[in-house]
């Protein structure tokens, strides 16, 4: 029936909205994060490489279908030098799949 493909649709954004607050909840135990509603809503979470000596503050514009679809990340370095591809390349390498954020979060932090 309508309702229940309906219920069926709710259901599945709800466990996508709770596995991304879990996700964000363990970011936010090891690095700045800052959720930003609106329209397009995002997540800031600043990245830091003590061995390579540099910071960088990652932008991800959510979807409600987070964690599968597109997820345009930008970057800003805060200080230090960062390869120039280096935050591209990660978000290639984490196109898909759960825990994107902190998949590419942790590859950046580990470069």
């Amino acid at each position: 029936s309508a309702v229940g493909g309906v219920v069926e649709e709710l259901s599945l954004r709800c466990r996508r909205v709770a596995a991304l607050c879990g996700e964000l909840a363990e970011l936010g135990r090891r690095h700045f994060v800052r959720e930003g509603g609106g329209a397009e809503p995002q997540v800031e979470v600043v990245a830091h490489n003590p061995a390579k000596a540099y910071k960088v503050a990652l932008t991800f514009q959510l979807a409600w279908h987070y964690p599968a679809g597109r997820l345009p990340c930008s970057a800003a370095v805060v200080f230090g030098e960062v390869e120039e591809n280096l935050v591209a390349d990660a978000a290639l390498r984490h196109c898909s799949g759960p825990r994107r954020i902190s998949n590419i979060v942790s590859d950046v932090c580990s470069a």
